[in-house]
């Protein structure tokens, strides 16, 4: 067998490759989804003489003359600009976007046609136009994009990282991507058990078969087969954002007009008559289907019947993609084809997967088998940038047809109008076919109607919605994100991390935020952030991807040729469905291709035919790829026997070894549930030690006279096999037997391939509780360290850069191996384990001065301004008008801009720009800076947008824009958050002087003392061994220690390894030292854990949310202080705070903080019934409730009520609990004895208490 290593070589994910699962989505969408949406795009149709109220009551009427319009074709360029001279190249890069705060879009172009009739019949000849739409979006690195195919220091060349993944989109300069997002797996039928669905309709039951259907151009459609009470199934589809409800029966009919009774009922009882019950069963199924349908009409017995009722039930839902004079049957054939399975054009196929679907669903509902959990990964997949820009483009073509009729009607209305003026007219008829035919309002009106194809395009990546009126969404919101760049890890999660929909955030279930096993090896089980997004937020794990090819057409037709080749007698040529007649065959398995059925085999030939497919998927022969998801539940129990071959894009796969054939296997989450997979070469020595076993108790009987041998083995045992050693009872033989496991069929690439890239880059994560290691997943994401090599270069809204990087004395093989040391977010740290000032209490630690000030996580912030000179919405002749002009003396050069290098300060001017043009014009207007923070300009650059309704830039003069750079150093400071790599987050309490900080015997002098009492309830060992581990690795010089996960699982020792590494270097061997005191100078009497952890600082820094206010906006609910810097809102009083405040015995701050300038209320308390709420001043008082010399009255008791001082949110709390029947009881003590009550003057004492 090969070493891991060796297996591993030619699979290694590379840093330039983590966003290939989008731009090979994308690359799918240009060359493939692109065409395929045009072909799958439905026409519309303007008839002038054409009266649909009349056609609905007589469908027989003759079909009138109609002008047909279409889209031709799609075409997209490549991004160019349009400010060149004719020496200059024209091609456009993402840096200049990137500057300019335009969009990275490159021209589409549209061609539309038109085709008229004569006689009821389409005239040959098409008039055609191609134009112009406008630009959309295309995804760096792309097919279309003008950085494909460079090498590394090409990219350099042009502004770029060596290693520029791409895969996202440059909208007006904030690099946006296409988020992944989960759906139901298609074309595989989910068998579920909800009570939704009886609630939905009286006459279903619990039980559905659901199909997410896709075509092959990237959409889907959604169909719900539902078990009604009458055991009538009924299928639910939604056509045209309205679902309708449509009888199998019908269906089933529909899809095969011309099949008899007869046939239809052998069909429905072929797999099912080897059991006699199902059989009574279907048959009576077939009863109620064939024989119990409802009475027609006449008019109903048409040709095809069903087609025709079907078209009748749809007809108000899809009459406007039908031509004018359309029958009820081919609106029923248009139905079929466009909404019933439409991962098939062939009505035969349509057949065979309603059949296959429903005979699931019988099952399913007599308990023959367990419903599919649809939470599971192993019916989901994901939806890829490509398929939903091909579905919004679908969407955005689409409405441009529609506004190009709607515009022809209001012409055809207008030119009626003018013909009812005219005299002479004899044939109106052909003079409105005529007008519509005519070429100059052709090509008038497609050029208004044009730009409606790019603007829902951009409209979605910039704020990642969709307004959706035709076609089916998974949801309507959230589908782009801003490709954050905090650092290069953020960045890089973006494109690995799925999402699982917007709806889910706001449900109280947690059944789909649960880590399910069938998610093994394929979602990170740590790379969830905690709070809201928990469980739905996950990203991929390091061996696994998402398959991006487009769906091929021949697929079924090289799996049917390959079962013709293994001596199945198919017949190649039938048009579809089953032509492999195994129908009286005991127990006949169905081969299903993409949910359709191809053929059924002898379920004795299952296991055989299994080892072909998967042989012929590793080879990749017979036109069985190597991502096919090929997997068989003949011997599941609960589970539909089928063998199952999925094809289609979006589909999950990682890598994994076979066995039985050496090879690399690419399997799916479904698959996974039917093999059995050992995690190392350990457990496959555990899986021989069995196999040893068992042929040792099989050939010497006598050693276990009570155990029968077991007859499984596996019949290539080596002859030679020594004979095992004997145990000392009987039952230890029993007991080993149980619990060694099952035989395995695959083992893992790498241990620790099932963790995230950014979980593989925690040391030692394997010895830590599990919440730290997902704490550190995400703080690793916040923390500073180097965004991109082309900072210079860049202009994003807001950077963070740390000053001085290092690379960590302790990292995993992943981190060296993708040089992610070029990318660091922190700085390695002697550490002391020590309570030493005070100041360390929680999660606080103090940091060596020194250190700070030798530059010691320091860090830059840069921001960019950008100033326009034209204002927003001017015209094109005033735009020219504006431009940057500064006076002959003061803060600005005379170009207007402020100079490189200057430190400015809030109110400082960065820009003064005047008016130009003629006349009186506008006085100059000057840009100010408006931050708190001082900064100092890095750079100043100017350029000239392009005129773009996607970036809302006016026509302007050369030079109108200025891109204004500010950076400012952020020095560590009190209060400022720092974090090891293990999810030990704190703050900065306390600057420590270096002369007063304790030192070890050898002179080290700890740059961070740590708090022992972070570790017992974090149970973070992994930071402890990493501080071992990196003090090795300093003394001895060898960087690079490694602290890779699940390396250590064999049996060796990390903790032995690296404590024998200190004891030869002179250290003691659990990395203990002797310290003394700075201040005094003694020896402390404990010896103090010394070592050296790689820190990372955070984001959150003291400088941009320390906030002072004395009064301010307030909550109009609760009356507390509004949240946030922006909103001048009060400062945030936690439990860490009050603890505090507690701890040095400051109550009177407390109330202060918490009540006095929070919420303070004035409430009146009834002393008799402790009563919030009853406290009242009488109808016809007219005291003020601000009154505290006459207290209101208790409407309860008549008794006078006490004013107390409380927060107002218990008055709140109160109220809410009054809603719901539920009321509070107050005590009222004074100086620690009880409020006696007091009768209000001048009424009548209440009645004594009894």
């Amino acid at each position: 067998m090969k070493s891991m290593r060796e297996m591993d070589s030619p699979y290694r994910l590379e840093l330039s490759d983590i966003a290939a699962s989008h731009i090979g989505s994308f690359d799918a969408f240009l060359d493939t989804y692109s065409k395929r949406i045009v072909e799958c795009l439905p026409p519309v149709y303007v008839a002038p003489n054409y009266n649909q109220m009349l056609h609905e009551l007589n469908s027989g009427t003759a079909a009138p003359d109609y002008v047909k319009f279409f889209i031709k074709d799609v075409r997209i360029g490549y991004p160019r600009r349009n400010d060149c001279t004719d020496d200059a190249d024209e091609r456009l890069y993402p840096l200049q976007a990137r500057i300019s705060h335009t969009t990275y879009s490159a021209p589409i172009y549209v061609t539309f046609a038109l085709q008229s009739t004569s006689g009821g019949v389409e005239c040959s000849q098409i008039v055609h136009k191609e134009l112009l739409a406008g630009q959309i979006p295309v995804m760096v690195k792309s097919k279309r994009c003008n950085l494909c195919g460079l090498t590394g220091d090409e990219l350099v060349a042009r502004g770029e990282d060596a290693q520029e993944p791409g895969g996202y989109f440059i909208v007006r300069g904030n690099e946006r991507l296409i988020r992944h997002m989960i759906s139901s797996r298609s074309n595989y039928p989910i068998g579920v058990k909800r009570k939704q669905f009886r609630a939905k309709d009286a006459f279903n039951t619990e039980y559905a078969i659901i199909m997410r259907s896709q075509r092959r151009d990237g959409t889907v459609v959604g169909n719900v087969l539902c078990y009604t009470e009458d055991e009538r199934c009924v299928l639910r589809v939604a056509i045209n954002k309205v679902i309708k409800t449509i009888p199998f029966g019908t269906l089933l009919k529909a899809a095969k007009p011309h099949m008899s009774t007869w046939d239809l009922k052998k069909r429905l009882l072929e797999d099912f008559l080897h059991n006699e019950e199902m059989t009574v069963h279907f048959y009576n199924i077939f009863q109620n289907m064939i024989f119990l349908e409802p009475l027609v009409a006449d008019v109903d017995f048409v040709e095809n019947r069903y087609l025709h009722q079907l078209g009748k039930a749809c007809w108000h839902r899809v009459h406007t993609f039908m031509r004018p004079g359309s029958s009820l049957a081919e609106c029923g054939l248009f139905v079929m084809k466009n909404y019933i399975c439409v991962q098939s054009e062939s009505l035969d196929d349509k057949f065979e997967c309603l059949l296959h679907m429903f005979k699931k669903l019988i099952l399913l509902a007599r308990g023959y088998i367990i419903p599919d959990q649809i939470d599971s990964l192993a019916f989901q997949e994901l939806t890829l940038p490509g398929q939903i820009y091909a579905s919004v483009l679908k969407e955005s073509l689409y409405s441009a047809l529609t506004k190009l009729k709607s515009l022809y009607s209001i012409e055809v209305a207008n030119f009626k109008k003018y013909l009812a003026t005219v005299e002479g007219v004899d044939d109106m008829e052909k003079v409105m076919l005529e007008f519509c035919s005519n070429i100059s309002l052709f090509n008038y009106l497609t050029e208004k109607v044009a730009p409606e194809v790019p603007s829902k395009v951009n409209y979605f990546l910039s704020t990642g919605n969709i307004n959706s009126s035709y076609f089916e969404f998974q949801q309507n919101l959230g589908w782009t994100i801003i490709a954050d760049r905090m650092n290069y890890f953020r960045f890089m999660s973006h494109f690995r991390s799925v999402h699982r929909g917007n709806a889910f955030t706001q449900m109280l279930s947690t059944s789909m935020r649960k880590l399910l096993g069938e998610s093994w090896g394929f979602l990170c089980p740590v790379h969830t952030p905690d709070g809201t997004p928990c469980g739905l937020l996950t990203h991929l794990s390091k061996h696994a991807w998402p398959l991006t090819s487009a769906p091929d057409s021949g697929t079924m037709g090289a799996v049917r040729k390959f079962l013709k080749d293994l001596g199945y007698p198919l017949d190649l040529r039938a048009p579809g469905g089953i032509t492999l007649d195994y129908r009286y065959v005991h127990k006949p398995v169905p081969v299903v291709v993409d949910g359709i059925p191809i053929a059924r085999i002898p379920s004795d030939d299952a296991p055989q035919l299994m080892d072909a497919l998967i042989s012929a998927k590793l080879e990749g022969i017979k036109g069985i790829r190597k991502d096919f998801e090929i997997f068989s539940t003949c011997e599941a129990k609960g589970q539909m026997e089928y063998i199952y071959v999925l094809t289609f894009p979006g589909r999950m796969v990682r890598m994994v070894k076979n066995l039985k054939f050496d090879r690399v296997e690419l399997i799916g989450p479904i698959a996974q549930q039917w093999s059995f997979i050992a995690i190392n070469t350990a457990e496959l020595d555990q899986h021989r030690a069995r196999i040893k076993l068992e042929y040792n108790l099989s050939s010497n009987p006598q050693s276990n006279p009570q155990s029968n041998p077991p007859s499984n083995l596996p019949s290539n045992l080596p002859s030679n096999l020594p004979p095992y050693p004997s145990f000392e009872s009987y039952k230890r033989i029993d007991k080993l037997l149980e619990n060694i496991p099952v035989h395995y069929t695959h083992i893992e690439i790498e241990p620790h391939g099932i963790l995230s890239i950014c979980a593989n880059c925690t040391p030692f994560s394997d010895f830590n509780q599990s919440p730290r290691n997902m704490y550190q997943c995400q703080m690793l994401k916040q923390s500073m360290g180097i965004p991109a090599h082309s900072q210079p270069l860049r202009s994003d809204g807001k950077l963070y850069n740390l000053i001085t990087p290092q690379s960590p004395l302790v990292s995993t093989s992943d981190y060296r191996r993708l040089h992610l040391n070029n990318y660091a977010t922190g700085a390695n740290a002697v550490v002391a384990i020590m309570a030493y000032t005070g100041f360390d209490m929680e999660d606080a630690m103090v940091i060596n001065k020194s250190s700070i000030e030798r530059g010691f996580l320091r860090a830059t912030l840069c921001r960019t301004k950008v100033l326009d000179a034209a204002p927003p919405g001017c015209s094109a002749k005033e735009g020219h008008c504006y431009v940057f002009r500064g006076p002959s003396n003061g803060p600005l050069d005379a170009d207007g801009l402020v100079r490189v290098g200057q430190l400015i300060a809030n109110g400082s001017p960065l820009a003064r720009i005047e008016y130009a043009g003629t006349g009186a014009g506008a006085r100059p207007r000057v840009e100010m800076y408006r931050e708190e923070e001082p900064a100092r300009v890095s750079s100043v650059t100017l350029v000239t947008p392009n005129p773009s309704r996607i970036d809302k830039c006016v026509e302007s003069a050369p030079c109108s824009r200025a891109i204004i750079r500010l950076q400012s150093v952020r020095v560590p400071d009190v209060g400022d958050k720092f974090a090891s790599r293990h999810g030990q987050k704190g703050i900065l309490s306390m600057t420590w002087r270096h002369e007063d900080m304790p030192f070890t015997e050898s002179g080290i002098v700890p740059d961070i003392l740590f708090n022992p009492h972070g570790f017992p309830s974090r149970m973070t060992i992994g930071m402890l061994i990493e501080a071992l581990a990196g003090k090795s690795a300093a003394v001895t010089g060898e960087v690079g220690a490694d602290g890779t996960t699940f390396s250590h699982c064999t049996g060796s020792d990390p903790v032995a390894y690296f404590g024998s590494v200190l004891r030869r270097a002179g250290f003691r061997y659990y990395g203990t030292e002797d310290m003394y005191s700075g201040a005094t100078g003694t020896t402390i009497k404990t010896s103090i854990f010394t070592g050296c952890i790689y820190y990372q600082r955070l984001r959150h820094m003291v400088a941009d949310k320390a906030q002072v206010r004395s009064t301010g906006p307030i909550d109009s609910l609760t009356h507390q202080p509004v949240q946030g810097k922006k909103r001048h809102g009060g400062i945030r009083f936690g439990e860490m705070e009050r603890d505090s405040l507690i701890s040095y015995g400051a109550p009177f701050l407390l109330q202060d903080r918490l009540l006095n300038c929070s919420d303070l209320h004035l409430a009146c308390i009834c002393p008799e019934c402790g009563s919030l709420l009853s406290a009242s001043t009488g109808p016809n008082d007219s005291q003020d409730m601000r009154d505290t010399t006459k207290p209101p009255v208790c409407t309860v008791c008549s008794v006078p009520c006490h004013w107390v001082r409380i927060p107002y949110v218990l008055r709140y709390l109160a109220n809410e609990l009054a809603s719901i029947n539920v009321g509070l009881k107050f005590t009222l003590r004074q100086f620690g004895h009880a409020v006696r009550r007091r009768t209000a003057p001048g009424r009548m004492p209440p009645p004594p208490i009894q």
